[in-house]
Formats: structure tokens, sequence, C-alpha cells
């Protein structure tokens, strides 16, 4: 067995003298090694920032599910997600319309075209550019909206979270039922106006068509959504055999 060989600082300073008088005596060759030296730290450095990038994007996308149940979104809908959507008009209409940052998307058409499925996608997509673990997505359906109370704690705190949130679903709206007595009009009402000034990202789906949205909801509502967004026809064909939706 050899024995390992040891180095003293004399062997050392013997070794740069070597090299700087090679160096000296070869010039190109010398500034080429230094120029491949410094192109393998340049790699080294970026397969490193990849390979943190990737881990980063991978802890993102095992924590979504969960971020997005606690911002409301259903289960089912977060499952179908998981499993990959298909593409579909509501699908790509939601894509394309969270690259651009800001605006009103109001997804319309038959039950089970998959505007629901399509929204929860949208939030996904802003969750995983905006990775703070405060409330930058939050979903809220028409029928839990429209039994929200004036002084109830909660409600006033959703309420809130409707306001500031970065990107906010109001799934089927036209489904819940507007008693004269209720809060929800004057909430929704407040809703669009801020998110509109503020040029929040708002997601709305519902089955009206143009003309009954605004005869509902009024001209105010659809006229902040018209001049912010536009509708997005999203078919009518079911894809619920097919489990989407």
């Amino acid at each position: 067995m050899t024995a390992a060989r040891t180095y003293s600082i004399r062997d050392f300073a013997q070794r740069a003298a070597e090299t700087k008088a090679w160096a000296e005596a070869n010039p190109a060759l010398a500034e080429a090694w230094c120029e491949a030296n410094k192109e393998n730290a340049e790699r080294s450095e970026a397969a490193e920032r990849a390979a943190m990038g990737a881990a980063r994007t991978a802890q993102a996308l095992a924590e979504c599910p969960r971020r997005l149940i606690r911002a409301g979104a259903p289960e089912r809908n977060v499952t179908l997600w998981v499993a990959g959507l298909e593409p579909t008009p509501a699908w790509d209409a939601v894509k394309d319309f969270v690259a651009k940052g800001r605006g009103f998307a109001l997804l319309t058409g038959d039950t089970g075209v998959g505007k629901t499925s399509a929204a929860v996608g949208g939030m996904a997509l802003r969750l995983l550019e905006d990775k703070r673990e405060d409330m930058p997505v939050l979903f809220v359906r028409a029928v839990e909206g429209a039994r929200m109370g004036l002084y109830d704690a909660e409600d006033k705190k959703l309420a809130g979270q409707m306001l500031s949130c970065g990107l906010l679903v109001l799934d089927d709206l036209g489904a819940e039922f507007l008693s004269d007595g209720s809060i929800w009009r004057s909430i929704l009402d407040e809703v669009i106006d801020t998110r509109y000034g503020d040029r929040t990202q708002t997601i709305i789906t519902t089955n009206l068509d143009g003309g009954s949205f605004k005869q509902r909801y009024g001209a105010r509502i659809a006229d902040r959504i018209r001049h912010a967004g536009e509708p997005m026809p999203c078919g009518a064909v079911s894809l619920r055999k097919r489990g989407e939706g």
C-alpha cells in the first residue's frame, strides 16, 4: 500500500512559481485555460441554481392542493387539477387570462363544461407564481356568499378577503337565492367595484347569458365586468361523464 504524499508550504510555493512561469511562457494557452475554468464554474453555478429552482417548484406543487383547499376550492376540482385538466375552452381561456395578470374573466356556458375546474386551475397557476403564505387566491361559491351576514365576524373577514386577495373566484353566480333582505347584492357590488378600481384578477363562473346576468345583478356590475374583461363562452358539451366539471 502506497503511503499518502504530504505537501509542505515550500511545495505549494514551488508549484505556484512553476505555474506562473508556464503562463508567462504560454500566454495563449494560459488564457484559454482560464476561460475554460470560468465556463466550468458558470455551468456549475447554473446547474446548482436549476436544481434549487426545481426543488422549489416541486415543493410548491406538493403544497398547492393543500393551499387551494384552504382557499375554499372544492376538493373534487382540486383532485381533477392534480390529475391534469383536459384541454377545454374554459381551461384555455383561464390560462390566457391568468397570464395577463389583471381584469375580469366571465366564464359562461352550460352546466358541466368545466368552468369551475378551470377556475380552480387558474387559482393553482396563480399560487405557483405567488408563493406567499398569506391569501393570494380565494374561492367563494355564490350560494355561500348569499348567506353572509352583516355582523358575523367570519363573514366580515371573508368580505375583506374578497376585496383584497390577488385572484378571486366567484363560482356559479346565478345559482344563489336573492331575497329582499339579502346583503349579498350590496357585498357583490362593493367587491366588483373595488376590484375593478384596483385592477385585480377576478374569475366569475355562471350559467347565465349576458342579458340575464345584467338583469339579475344590475347594469353597474355588468358594465364593470365588461369594461375590465369580457365574457368567455365555454361551450355546451358536458364533461361530467368523463369526470371533469
